[in-house]
């Protein structure tokens, strides 16, 4: 049975307020479980709005967070990591142990905004992005401090086929090999546009946000 787009359109309207409440609901410092599900959620009302050719709701933002709904500590992590094309992302604090991290995670757009992933396949931007961030993330590493990269995919058959990769940078917020999230976020912007001696390493330019007070 093939539903109606007046039936995936009301739907749709259903899931990104069901989005809304769910960012609302999330606490700041929520660990990587939770800001994935709040991001599938709004991945899911973007698909079934464009199913219906109607425009999504566009859900609060939670107060004195970004976008993105950072924790305030990663908020501008966060936005130098969303202002870098052909990508959308989050970040996220995992304080539930000893071992306290703070982790960015994100996927790759469609080539094409009002085409799926699947049938135009991955921004060419975002490709050369997330190439690019796990380079400087293996460089962190190489050098000794403590940080990792992975990617992951729930299963695309019951999802969006072709937009379920996601990959995450993980790093310790603790302890001498620690990272600090605004130092990768500065680090992000200096290898990426060069600095006085360094070349550039990045392949576009790029309007940085600049650091809150």
């Amino acid at each position: 049975m093939i539903a109606s787009s007046t039936n995936v359109g009301v739907l749709s309207h259903v899931v990104a307020e069901l989005d809304s409440i769910w960012i609302l609901a999330a606490p700041p410092d929520g660990d990587s479980d939770s800001w994935e599900t709040l991001y599938r959620g709004f991945k899911r009302a973007q698909y079934l709005s464009k199913l219906a050719s109607i425009e999504p709701s566009t859900p609060p933002k939670p107060d004195g967070s970004s976008e993105f709904g950072a924790p305030p500590r990663l908020q501008w992590l966060s936005e130098v990591l969303n202002a870098m094309p052909g990508i959308g992302g989050w970040a996220s604090m995992d304080t539930r142990d000893d071992d306290h991290r703070w982790e960015l995670w994100w996927s790759i757009e469609s080539a094409d905004a009002n085409l799926q992933v699947g049938d135009v396949g991955p921004s060419p931007e975002g490709w050369l992005v997330s190439e690019w961030l796990v380079w400087l993330a293996r460089d962190y590493r190489i050098a000794g401090r403590g940080i990792d990269s992975s990617v992951t995919a729930p299963p695309p058959m019951i999802n969006e086929p072709g937009a379920m990769l996601t990959f995450f940078i993980t790093a310790s917020l603790e302890g001498p090999d620690s990272v600090d999230p605004d130092e990768f976020a500065r680090s992000i912007i200096e290898v990426w546009d060069g600095r006085p001696g360094s070349p550039r390493t990045g392949y576009f330019d790029i309007d940085w946000p600049g650091k809150h007070s």
